[in-house]
């Protein structure tokens, strides 16, 4: 192991889950920075870096079905909710946005789901 800490990458794993804290805990940037043993500029980079990845791969992970109509009127049927396409069972995190810029609408939050069971 070296002397020092300095210039170490910091891995992509660890990156994700330094990540993955701050936005399921809304907790300050510090405290995500000090649970993984990095510095809180360091942390900030990161959180924008993978944030801004996972947006990009919107439209990979996300697939919307060709009868949104029918979905929309299902769920209106059910439960009488006006132009819902989907549920989730699972917690919901609201992300800020980092500055992104999507088909020329800037996104003000994403939501993230993470299933704890």
């Amino acid at each position: 192991m070296p002397k020092s800490q300095r210039n170490q990458a910091v891995p992509t794993k660890t990156s994700l889950l330094l990540t993955l804290r701050y936005l399921a805990t809304g907790s300050y940037l510090r405290s995500a920075a000090d649970f993984c043993g990095v510095s809180p500029p360091t942390a900030s980079r990161i959180v924008k870096k993978v944030t801004e990845a996972i947006a990009q791969l919107r439209t990979v992970i996300i697939k919307f079905p060709d009868n949104l109509s029918t979905l929309q009127d299902g769920f209106y049927e059910i439960a009488s909710f006006p132009r819902v396409i989907g549920a989730l069972d699972c917690t919901h995190v609201a992300i800020k946005s980092p500055d992104l810029k999507v088909d020329n609408l800037e996104m003000a939050y994403f939501l993230v789901t993470v299933d704890m069971s």
